[in-house]
C-alpha cells in the first residue's frame, strides 16, 4: 500500500521552491496560473504583506503535488468569525488577485490523489482553521466528485458558479474575415461599419510588442487608456490597486523573454484604438487586461474592434483558445463560441457555527421568495477576470474596461 505524506511549511525564500516547482511542472499539465513564472511573481507580491505556506505532497518519497495556501480571518454577517485559507488566491477583499483554472500543480494522473490527501491533511492535521477555499476551479476538474465520499462527507460544501468564455481559434479560417463570418449579421455589420470608420480602406494595424521596452510602453499606455475611462465613473480600475500594477509589470519584466507575454496595440488611421495585454501558454492565450482609446461617436467599437483583430491575429499566429475569461459580459457572450463552468468552492469543518449559519441564510432565502425580494445565491459573474476587466465600447452591453 502507498504510503502518502504531506506537510505544510512557511515560505520564507522564494528562490529555495524554484527547483521544486520548476521539476514538478514538467511533469503536469498546469493552466498558466500554476506556472512558476505565474507563481513567482505573485509570491513576490504576497511576500511583503503575509506569510504564505508551502504545501507538498509526497507518495512513497516521490513528490507529486504542490500548492500555495494563504490565510484570511473572515467574519460574514456579523455573526461568524472564520480562520480560512486559500488555495493559489490572494484573499484581501478588493485586492483579491483572482485566477482561473485553480488547482495543485500535481504530476500527471495524480491529480485526484493529491486533491484527496490536501482535504485528508487539512481535516486532520490543520484543525486552527475551520474552512478551505477553493477558487476558480474547472468544472471538468471538479475533483471533489471522484474523491472518497468519506473524505468529502466530513464537510459542509458551499459552492458558487461562474462561466469563462472563449473562442476556439481551430474552427474557422481566412482569419479576420473567417472569424466575422461567425458573428451575427447584425454584430459583423456593426463592427465592419466601426472599422471603415477608423480606417476607409479597413487597413487597421495590429502590432505586437517584439522587445521588453516595447511591451511596458505598450503596458503604460493601456494603463492611461483604462485608467481615464474608469475616472469618468469616479472609479479607479484596476491599476488604482497598485499590488496588481506592480505584479503586472514583474510578471511582463521576468515573462516577456519566455515568450509567454504578447501585449498588442491596435491602431487606425486616426491613431490608437485600443491595448490588449494576455499570457500566452501552449497555445492558449489568456486575456488579463485591456485599455481602449473612447470616444463620442457611438457607432465607434474600440472594444469589439480590438478584439476582432485580436482573435484574427492569434489565429494566424497558430494559438489554439483566445480565453476572455471569466464573466457574463454580453460582449465575451457574442464573440466567443465556448464557455467553461468555474466552481468557487469552500469546504467547512462541520462545526455548530457553520450550521447555524447555513440555517439563517435558508430562512432568509425563503423569506425573500415569499415577499417577492428575490434571492437565492449570487454568481462571481459580476466580478471581472484576474484583473477585473470588462470591455469598454460606450454601448449598452458595455459595463467599462
Amino acid at each position: 500500500m502507498s504510503t502518502r505524506h504531506c506537510q505544510v511549511t512557511p515560505i520564507e525564500d522564494i528562490d529555495a521552491i524554484r527547483p521544486l516547482w520548476q521539476a514538478l511542472q514538467q511533469q503536469a499539465s498546469p493552466a498558466y496560473f500554476q506556472t512558476w513564472g505565474w507563481i513567482e511573481c505573485w509570491l513576490r507580491q504576497v511576500l511583503a504583506r503575509q506569510q504564505p505556506l508551502l504545501l507538498r505532497i509526497d507518495i512513497d518519497g516521490e513528490l507529486i503535488a504542490l500548492g500555495i495556501l494563504l490565510e484570511k480571518t473572515l467574519r460574514r454577517r456579523h455573526l461568524v468569525t472564520s480562520r480560512a485559507l486559500f488555495l493559489n488566491e490572494y484573499p484581501f477583499g478588493e485586492q483579491n488577485m483572482f485566477i482561473e483554472d485553480n488547482r495543485l500543480l500535481a504530476k500527471k494522473g495524480c491529480e485526484v490523489t493529491a486533491f484527496e490527501a490536501m482535504l485528508d491533511h487539512f481535516y486532520h492535521s490543520m484543525k486552527r482553521y475551520d474552512e478551505l477555499h477553493l477558487g476558480a476551479i474547472s468544472s471538468s476538474r471538479n475533483y471533489l466528485e471522484q474523491i472518497d465520499a468519506g473524505v468529502a462527507g466530513r464537510f459542509y460544501h458551499e459552492i458558487d458558479v461562474s462561466r469563462a468564455w472563449q473562442v476556439d481559434l481551430t474552427v474557422f479560417s481566412n482569419g479576420l474575415e473567417g472569424f466575422l463570418r461567425r458573428l451575427s449579421r447584425n454584430r459583423r455589420c456593426q463592427v465592419r461599419r466601426s472599422m471603415k470608420l477608423y480606417n476607409a480602406n479597413l487597413d487597421l494595424r495590429i502590432e505586437e510588442a517584439r522587445t521588453l521596452e516595447q511591451a511596458l510602453a505598450f503596458f503604460e499606455r493601456l494603463k492611461v487608456l483604462h485608467t481615464r475611462y474608469w475616472n469618468t465613473r469616479d472609479l479607479g480600475g484596476a491599476f488604482n490597486n497598485p499590488v496588481w500594477e506592480r505584479f503586472n509589470q514583474c510578471l511582463i519584466e521576468s515573462r516577456f523573454g519566455q515568450g509567454e507575454i504578447q501585449l498588442l496595440k491596435i491602431s487606425g488611421a486616426g491613431g490608437e484604438i485600443g491595448y490588449v495585454y494576455s499570457l500566452v501558454r501552449d497555445g492558449h492565450v489568456y486575456v488579463i487586461q485591456t485599455g481602449f482609446a473612447r470616444s463620442d461617436d457611438k457607432r465607434l467599437m474600440p472594444g469589439y474592434v480590438s478584439h476582432v483583430l485580436a482573435i484574427a491575429h492569434n489565429h494566424n499566429c497558430g494559438h489554439r483558445i483566445y480565453d476572455l475569461m471569466h464573466g457574463d459580459n454580453l460582449y465575451k457572450q457574442i464573440l466567443c463560441d465556448r464557455d467553461e463552468q468555474l466552481l468557487w468552492q469552500v469546504l467547512q469543518r462541520r462545526k455548530l457555527k457553520f450550521a447555524l449559519e447555513r440555517a439563517l441564510v435558508r430562512l432568509v432565502r425563503r423569506w425573500r421568495g415569499q415577499s417577492g425580494q428575490g434571492g437565492g445565491q449570487g454568481s462571481k459573474g459580476g466580478q471581472g477576470a484576474a484583473s477585473g476587466q470588462v470591455l469598454d465600447d460606450g454601448r449598452a452591453d458595455q459595463a467599462g474596461e
